[in-house]
């Protein structure tokens, strides 16, 4: 029986181990993570923009902050790396305790590690440059198999919680799966918010076009069923190919036979989530986004398909029948067959000197040659300068000709003084550097820009940061207390 137990679980560890290296493996070649939204330099700056107070958004708050400070001792695209890799195999370990707790089995633990690892919401998030909610979506079996231990289950909602989506839909997570501490996961959850959620506050976003972050279709479903089988994101340039010729109908497939194995609980989050998704699909939202802080972050309502993988794996964990479990592999394999191929995409790139030796001029960088969007080996990203220095940020967006999101207030006041020769204007807006036709233009008597929120995002960066260690603190204080002779 010992030898039985073990040859399964070599043969689960080495099935895991492939699994990871097929999808991740090329991102071990040099240089640094340049894909769409995934621009992740070895030694980003340290800016208003990465604590959360830029001119956009706090959608990067305090993911971005959190690669600046480690920035410093390493580089932070290798930390990224392997944040990757060692989420994506916490997750599969995870996965197999989930279905050891129903029996061991081999052809069960294989579905749910498959279910975790190769699912089409992480694989499109990956594609978009979304890596850090891909790595939440990867840990969310770890918070169902932590869910009664929450000092545990806190170090992975705040491993988590690098994306507001994360802190979200993980706190959402962690306090249904939890049993006797959902109050304290839901106050960690608010804690661990504090970087992007003050931000939203002082500076609410406005209205945008959220129709155009609507879920797709695939194939032959259409947006709904589409987001039932975890695809649909919005840029229809982050899907892979199968998924446009007929391989999303295995992944229809496969939700047809976990449906009747999902736990009541997570069947009622997945109805909820999809309830969600069509309101944002059908309703007016605009009014919601505009004005409840951190709205914002589902108008990619895609993003709601992250409630739904909860009941995926556990329904995995629970089908007895081996033939079915081994099906449910296979269907799951089958919807994304080309995912490896389509993941080159994210192959590390070589780094520009001006990214590495950034000019360190007091004041912010108004650069005119990108508008936020560069095309740099044939693909468009964000431009890397943003991450390298302080810059003011545009920030529009145009999606299929439309504009999804305006230029930043700030943006457009300095592009109009620029034009107008008003250097006084563009010294007020703390611009003490102009970017034209490759060429860098001094503006002098620059004014310090915005130190007081720089402060503070500092602040809630370094309380998120102290979160890990002083839950590893606690537990250990707990561990170590002397037991009285009364006890």
């Amino acid at each position: 029986m010992t030898t039985t137990h073990s040859r399964h679980h070599w043969y689960l560890c080495g099935y895991t181990c492939f699994l990871i290296v097929v999808l991740l493996g090329n991102l071990l070649q040099p240089g640094v993570l340049l894909t769409r939204d995934m621009v992740v330099l070895d030694h980003p700056t340290l800016n208003l923009s990465a604590l959360g107070f830029g001119d956009l958004p706090a959608r990067n708050a305090p993911q971005d902050g959190f690669l600046a400070l480690a920035g410093l001792v390493l580089p932070a695209s290798w930390l990224v790396r392997g944040l990757l890799f060692a989420t994506a195999s916490i997750g599969a370990w995870a996965a197999y305790q989930l279905a050891q707790q129903r029996g061991p089995s081999k052809i069960t633990a294989t579905a749910a590690i498959t279910i975790t690892l190769w699912n089409p919401f992480i694989i499109e998030r990956l594609l978009q440059g979304h890596w850090s909610v891909a790595l939440a979506a990867w840990l969310i079996p770890a918070l169902l198999y932590f869910c009664d231990r929450p000092r545990s289950q806190t170090l992975v909602l705040w491993i988590i919680s690098l994306t507001p989506t994360g802190t979200v839909l993980g706190t959402i997570i962690a306090v249904i799966s939890n049993r006797q501490h959902r109050l304290r996961m839901a106050l960690t959850g608010a804690l661990l918010s504090l970087p992007w959620l003050i931000p939203s506050l002082i500076s609410p976003p406005t209205a945008s076009a959220h129709k155009l972050f609507i879920g797709r279709s695939e194939a032959f479903l259409d947006p709904l069923t589409t987001f039932i089988t975890l695809g649909g994101i919005w840029n229809n340039n982050a899907v892979p190919d199968s998924r446009h010729h007929g391989w999303v109908l295995a992944g229809l497939a496969l939700f047809a036979i976990l449906i009747w194995h999902m736990p009541r609980r997570w069947a009622i989050t997945g109805g909820v989530a999809i309830a969600l998704y069509c309101a944002l699909w059908l309703g007016p939202a605009e009014w919601v986004f505009a004005h409840l802080p951190g709205a914002a972050l589902f108008r990619d309502s895609h993003k709601l398909a992250f409630l739904l993988i909860p009941g995926y794996i556990t329904a995995a964990t629970r089908i007895s029948n081996q033939w079915l479990a081994g099906l449910a592999t296979g269907l799951a394999l089958l919807q994304i067959p080309d995912a490896p191929i389509a993941l080159n995409t994210l192959s590390p790139l070589p780094a520009q000197h001006q990214w590495h030796t950034p000019d360190r001029t007091p004041g912010d960088l108004l650069n005119l040659d990108s508008h936020g969007l560069i095309t740099y080996h044939g693909r468009v990203l964000v431009d890397p300068l943003n991450k390298a220095e302080s810059v003011v940020e545009s920030g529009q967006l145009i999606v299929d000709t439309h504009i999804a999101d305006p230029a930043s207030a700030r943006y457009q006041l300095a592009v109009a003084a620029w034009h107008n020769r008003d250097t006084t204007t563009l010294a007020h807006l703390g611009i003490s550097q102009v970017l034209v036709d490759g060429s860098r233009i001094t503006i002098p008597h620059a004014a310090s820009s915005r130190q007081g929120f720089y402060f503070l995002g500092l602040f809630f960066l370094s309380l998120w940061c102290a979160v890990p260690i002083a839950t590893v603190w606690l537990s250990f204080s707990k561990n170590r207390r002397p037991v009285s002779s009364q006890e």
